[in-house]
């Protein structure tokens, strides 16, 4: 689960079928600058499965406590808003734990109360000649996707006010050209999974914000199960397989004297007396000797004056 040092009391996770996911770290850009007194942020990787409904868990209790009237959990899924929660701050008295969790969005249709759960899906991509004319906007909309991010934000008071939006709607996500897959490995988006009717308030808590930055923030960036392994390797999030040495050359098999026919034997009785008398020459090679002047060799015979010097020209 992800804690802020600076912030203990405050865990958020990812969950499937109640089980926190396995988390990465995401190490820091090399080169960014230190900026104190800015929002107390902190990403992690997390694993996704294709058609697998998620939920956001946040927890919070001692020592953490709130300052203000009310608490704002505010939540945006590929760049994308949908509906948060809002405390009060009698909700945290004595050091009381609080829990919450937000598993999708809540909507009303035609009169009628329903509920979608939150859900990885996979990103569907298209060679279409039109989807091609729009590859701009697909490359800034894929840059959002694969993101969870979780803020809290110190609120005012907080008044209740209709639901009205159609959540739903914003989660829709329609196919991308190829190209613009390409960079960071993404195979997973967020959609929603079947609407369901259930019961729930038709109002909502809506709170001023009180700083222009939040409180704190909390980023889960997730990769396909199945390809996330290799995508995290290129990330360089995790450990790379290291490549297999290669296996050292046999030693060679001792050879046995005995095991030798005459002939060997011979030569190798030969070579031992060259060992042994200090010289290792291969009979039959003539040796070049050198004087003071250079190779040794027979001395020209002066040209007479007159003599004819024939040259030959077809010497490369």
């Amino acid at each position: 689960m992800a804690i802020h040092p600076d912030l203990p009391g405050v865990e958020v996770t990812i969950c499937v079928n109640g089980i926190p996911l396995e988390e990465f770290d995401d190490p820091p850009e090399e080169g960014t600058p230190f900026q104190p007194n800015t929002t107390k942020s902190i990403s992690k990787y997390v694993k996704s499965m294709t058609d697998q409904e998620f939920t956001i868990k946040y927890t919070m209790g001692h020592p953490f406590d709130v300052d203000c009237p009310n608490l704002k959990v505010h939540v945006c899924v590929d760049g994308k808003s949908v509906p948060g929660k809002a405390f009060d701050r009698d909700r945290f008295p004595g050091g009381k734990i609080v829990e919450g969790i937000i598993s999708g969005v809540k909507y009303v249709e035609n009169g009628e109360k329903m509920f979608k759960t939150f859900c990885f899906s996979a990103v569907k991509t298209t060679l279409d000649d039109d989807a091609y004319k729009r590859v701009d906007k697909d490359i800034n909309l894929m840059a959002k996707v694969g993101s969870i991010a979780v803020t809290l934000w110190r609120g005012g008071d907080a008044v209740r006010v209709s639901r009205k939006k159609d959540w739903s709607a914003k989660l829709r996500t329609s196919d991308v050209h190829e190209k613009a897959l390409k960079g960071e490995p993404k195979y997973h988006g967020v959609s929603l999974g079947d609407a369901k009717p259930v019961a729930f308030k038709n109002t909502i808590l809506r709170t001023a914000k009180l700083d222009e930055t939040p409180l704190a923030s909390f980023t889960f960036k997730y990769r396909s199960e199945g390809k996330s392994r290799v995508a995290l390797k290129e990330l360089l999030v995790i450990e790379r397989t290291p490549e297999p040495e290669e296996p050292s050359p046999a030693p060679a098999e001792a050879v046995s004297f005995e095991d030798l026919d005459a002939d060997q034997k011979r030569k190798v009785e030969e070579f031992m007396r060259n060992l042994k008398s200090g010289s290792s020459q291969a009979p039959g090679i003539k040796r070049e000797f050198k004087t003071e002047d250079g190779p040794s060799s027979q001395p020209k015979r002066p040209r007479r004056l007159g003599e004819k010097v024939t040259i030959d020209l077809t010497d490369d």
